[in-house]
């Protein structure tokens, strides 16, 4: 058994150290802080998630006046951002092609990319 003490961990047929991965847990949070953070200074006018993955689910719950689950009813998620007439921020974390299709009609509208940040599967995105 091993030295609870011991701080030097590796695991085996990985290649990943303890610090290795400690690091990127740090780095991982460190960048959904920096990107969680609307640069417009103000909660987004629309926040775009998907209700299938757990963490772009716990995105969802941000204070925003619209949400939409890109998961739940797709055609009537689409229709309803077509439909959005508000102006303000968007923000996001979605799979990549559904940022596609969204960033496509909010460009259409005149929104562009502020910013992005890829999270695994996941990308996290604002527009304005």
């Amino acid at each position: 058994m091993s030295d609870p003490r011991n701080l030097s961990w590796h695991a085996p047929g990985i290649g990943l150290s303890r610090r290795a991965l400690l690091q990127l847990a740090l780095a991982q949070a460190l960048g959904s802080a920096v990107i969680a953070a609307p640069r417009s200074g103000s909660a987004p006018a629309l926040l775009i998630y998907d209700g299938r993955i757990p963490r772009s689910r716990a995105f969802g719950l941000t204070p925003a006046p619209l949400a939409l689950d890109v998961a739940q009813q797709e055609a009537d998620a689409w229709r309803r951002l077509r439909a959005w007439s508000a102006a303000g921020p968007v923000s996001g974390l979605t799979r990549w092609s559904d940022y596609l299709q969204v960033r496509g009609a909010l460009q259409h509208r005149g929104l562009r990319v502020r910013g992005e940040h890829r999270q695994g599967e996941l990308i996290q995105w604002e527009m304005s």
